[in-house]
This record gives C-alpha cells, sequence and structure tokens, in this order.
C-alpha cells in the first residue's frame, strides 16, 4: 500500500505533541506527552492499525504465530532452546 507523503505528513501531525493526564478519585497527574500509538476513540484509528498490521510479514514456518488483539501483537515462536528461536521471528 503506498501513501503519498502529504497524508503522512498531515498524519504526523494530528498524532504528535498528544497530551494525557491521570486521574485517581480527586488527584489529577501532570500531563504527559504520548509517545507511541493513536488517540483512543478516533475514528482514524482502526484504520492506522489495519496500515500496521498489513506491513507484517507472515511467519516463515509452523512454528512462529503471529498473534494480534485489539491493539496489542505478539510474536511467538516454539523451539527446544533459545537459540533456536533466531532466525525463526
Amino acid at each position: 500500500m503506498r501513501i503519498s507523503g502529504s497524508i503522512i505528513r498531515l498524519l504526523s501531525t494530528y498524532l504528535q505533541g498528544r497530551l494525557f493526564t491521570v486521574r485517581v478519585g480527586r488527584n489529577l497527574s501532570s500531563e504527559r506527552v504520548i509517545g507511541a500509538g493513536v488517540v483512543q476513540g478516533s475514528k482514524v484509528g482502526p484504520v492506522l492499525f489495519n496500515i500496521f498490521i498489513n506491513d507484517i510479514p507472515s511467519p516463515r514456518n509452523c512454528q512462529t504465530q503471529l498473534r494480534l488483539f485489539a491493539d496489542d501483537t505478539a510474536i511467538m515462536s516454539t523451539g527446544s532452546s533459545q537459540t533456536n528461536h533466531y532466525g525463526k521471528t
């Protein structure tokens, strides 16, 4: 999928510099910058997630599995030793 530079710049501007706070009871944290991700509840969030997963390569063998749930991604591999996993994922 090819995305034009103007769309990338627009999305970058939309996502950069976003802040969040956390409220626990009556206490409110100081503002922090969101370093990654998309705006929760945004209309563009699901589209950006679909673009993200579209670029994930398929596992190269049956001992490697890709698991997706909501906005979480995990790559799992089975093998007899840790060195056995290198090159499989």
